[in-house]
C-alpha cells in the first residue's frame, strides 16, 4: 500500500538553543526537552547528484572560438543541432524529483547551409536539453526539458569573454518536468529508474552541468524495499510516525525507529552516490556536426584499457578512476578480522552502454590484480550492461586507489563499442523484497 504527503519544503537543523542542565539543580521538562531536541537532528534533507557533463577538464569548447563563420565549410553547428554528451541511469529516491543547475559561457555562432556548398552564420545562440525516461517496470514515460537559449557574448563572431567577468557566465537552473506533469501518479514518486540525457543544443558552451535530485514529498511503499527520504524536525509530536510501531506487532518494520533504521539501510546500500561517470565524449574533440560521441572500440581478444587500449592490465601507477572511498565502506565487507585493516571494500554497481558487431564483448571493472568483475553483452545494437561487484578500495579517501574499465572481444573480426560507464555506490542493480 503506498502513502504519500503533500509536497514538503526543505528543513535545516534545528534552531533550538542547546540549553545544559546544571549540576545539582533540578532539571525542568523544558531544559530536558531542549537538550533532547538538539542531540536530535542527525540526518537532515540532502541532495544527490546523479548525472554531470561539462568541459571535465579539457582544454577547449567543441564549438570554436572567434573563428568567421562566413566560410564554404561547416565549423559551427546548426541552430537546432543536439549532440549528446552523455547518457546515464540511476534509482531515484522515493520521493525525489530530478532538477537541473549548470553554467555556461556565452554561445558562439550557428551557420545555415547556401546554395553551392558555402555556410553563412545564423543565429549566435544554444541551449541545455535534459532528456528524462521515466521507469517503474510497469509505466514508461519520458520527458523532454529545455533551457532558455544562452545569447552570444557580443564579441566578434560571437567569441568567449576576453577576460573573466562574473556577468560573462551564464547561470541555468531548473526543475526537470514529472512525468505528464501528473502530480499526484504515486507510480512516480517511489520505485523508478531515470535513464538521464544531457544534449547540448546550436553553440552551447557548456562549462559544467548538474542533474541532481532533492525532496519532494513524502513517500513510503509498503510493497518495496526502499525508504523515503528523512524528515527532521524539531517539533513534537510530528506528523510523521517517529516513535510509532504498527499494531501488527514487533515484525513490522514500516514505522517509527525501525523505519528510521530500514531507510537508512536502503539508502546506503541501494540509493548511494555515483562513483564516477564517463562518457565517449571529449569536449575539446567533439565534432559540432556528430549527434553522439565517438565510441570507445576494441576488437582485440586480449584486455586493453578503454582509455588507453595499449595499456593491457590494470596497474596501480596507470590512468583509471578514483574509488578510494574508505569512509563510505559498510561495517559487514570491512570486518577488522577479515581484512586487518589492510583493505576496504565497497558494494557497487557497474554500468556500460555499448555494443558488439558479432559475437560477445566483455568489460572488466578492477581496483586491484585481486578485485575485479567482468560484464558481457551480444548485443548488436546499443544497450546497458549491468551488474554488482564488491571492489576493492582503500582504507581512507586520502589513499591512492585506482579503478580501471578494460574491454577485449570473443574473436578477432569482432568490434566492441563503449559509449557510457557509471559505477554507482550500493546494490542499484537488482530490486530484492
Amino acid at each position: 500500500m503506498a502513502k504519500r504527503g503533500l509536497p514538503v519544503s526543505i528543513a535545516g537543523y534545528s534552531t533550538t538553543k542547546h540549553v545544559e542542565v546544571a549540576g545539582g539543580r533540578l532539571a525542568k521538562l523544558s531544559t530536558l526537552e531542549a537538550a533532547a531536541v538538539a542531540q536530535d537532528p542527525l540526518v537532515v534533507w540532502g541532495s544527490r547528484i546523479v548525472a554531470t557533463a561539462g568541459l571535465l577538464g579539457t582544454s577547449s569548447f567543441a564549438v570554436l572560438n572567434g573563428s568567421n563563420p562566413s566560410s564554404m565549410t561547416q565549423i559551427y553547428p546548426e541552430e537546432d543541432h543536439e549532440r549528446i554528451l552523455l547518457q546515464t541511469r540511476v534509482r531515484l529516491t522515493p520521493g525525489t524529483r530530478p532538477a537541473v543547475v549548470a553554467l555556461a559561457l556565452p554561445s558562439g555562432p550557428t551557420q545555415y547551409e547556401m546554395d553551392m556548398g558555402a555556410w553563412r552564420q545564423d543565429s549566435l545562440t544554444g541551449s541545455l536539453i535534459i532528456l528524462c525516461n521515466w521507469d517503474d517496470g510497469t509505466n514508461n514515460y519520458n520527458t523532454v526539458w529545455e533551457s532558455n537559449s544562452v545569447p552570444s557574448s557580443g564579441e566578434l563572431y560571437g567569441s568567449e569573454p576576453q577576460a573573466f567577468h562574473p556577468l560573462g557566465i551564464r547561470r541555468i537552473q531548473a526543475n526537470i518536468p514529472h512525468p505528464n506533469d501528473v502530480e499526484d501518479a504515486p507510480s512516480f514518486s517511489g520505485e523508478v529508474t531515470l535513464t538521464i540525457e544531457i544534449r547540448a543544443k546550436g553553440s552551447l558552451r557548456l562549462i559544467d552541468c548538474a542533474v541532481y535530485e532533492k525532496p519532494y514529498e513524502y513517500w513510503r511503499d509498503d510493497t518495496h524495499r526502499e525508504g523515503p527520504f528523512h524528515i527532521a524536525t524539531a517539533k513534537y509530536p510530528s506528523e510523521y510516525a517517529i516513535t510509532g510501531i504498527d499494531a501488527s506487532g514487533e515484525t513490522d518494520f514500516r514505522y517509527g525507529p525501525r523505519q528510521f533504521l530500514k531507510t537508512l539501510r536502503d539508502q546506503r546500500s541501494y540509493l548511494g552516490p555515483t562513483i564516477f561517470q564517463w562518457s565517449a565524449h571529449d569536449e575539446s574533440t567533439g565534432s559540432v556536426t556528430a549527434t553522439e560521441p565517438t565510441p570507445a572500440t576494441t576488437g582485440s581478444t586480449t584486455l586493453g584499457n578503454i582509455l588507453h587500449t595499449n595499456l593491457t592490465s590494470w596497474i596501480a601507477t596507470r590512468p583509471g578512476w578514483s574509488i578510494s572511498s574508505g569512509t563510505g565502506r559498510p561495517a559487514e565487507w570491512n570486518g577488522l578480522l577479515e581484512l586487518r585493516e589492510r583493505n576496504g571494500v565497497l558494494p557497487v554497481t557497474c554500468r556500460v552502454y555499448c555494443k558488439v558487431s558479432s559475437g560477445t564483448g566483455t568489460i572488466r571493472f578492477q581496483s586491484e590484480n585481486y578485485s575485479l568483475t567482468e560484464l558481457t553483452t551480444t548485443s548488436t545494437s546499443y544497450t546497458w550492461v549491468e551488474g554488482l561487484a564488491w571492489l576493492r578500495c582503500g582504507l581512507h579517501q586520502n589513499l591512492f586507489s585506482v579503478l580501471s574499465v578494460l574491454a577485449r572481444v570473443s574473436t578477432l573480426g569482432v568490434t566492441l563499442s563503449i559509449l557510457y560507464v557509471s559505477v554507482d555506490y550500493g546494490g542499484h542493480y537488482k530490486l530484492e523484497q
